[in-house]
């Protein structure tokens, strides 16, 4: 997991010893930093989020998954015929908008009737691509 940035500035801090923590002014000074996401639920649509970003807790996300963080990889190697104009995904991780994210989830697939889902959303020409 990559470090927060409170975290990196508590390092660069401690490399300059003759300047005062930077983290003591950001801790002062806001009391949003600790505050919880500010959250969006789409079914009950209320939006909580102001839209000119005008609230001091900009994270704003939809709850419960929040943000998504997506990994995507594009091969500049020709592997099979074709790769040149292939990508793969990599991975789709929810963010819950503090800067980590959950690295490992369970192996078991949390859906097992995809098919169904997706003829149920009219989505034949992906399920003919599968």
């Amino acid at each position: 997991m990559a470090p927060s940035l409170r975290a990196l500035l508590q390092n660069l801090s401690s490399l300059l010893p003759h300047l005062s923590p930077i983290t003591n002014d950001i801790t002062s000074t806001s009391s949003s930093l600790a505050a919880p996401p500010t959250t969006y639920e789409p079914l009950s649509g209320a939006p909580q989020c102001p839209i000119d970003g005008s609230a001091r807790n900009a994270c704003c996300h939809v709850y419960p998954s929040s943000r998504l963080l997506l990994t995507q990889f594009w091969d500049d190697a020709v592997h099979a015929p074709g790769a040149e104009e292939d990508w793969t995904l990599h991975g789709l991780w929810p963010e819950p908008c503090d800067g980590s994210y959950k690295a490992f989830y369970g192996t078991e697939p949390q859906f097992t009737n995809i098919t169904d889902i997706l003829k149920h959303y009219g989505q034949d020409d992906l399920l003919a691509l599968m």
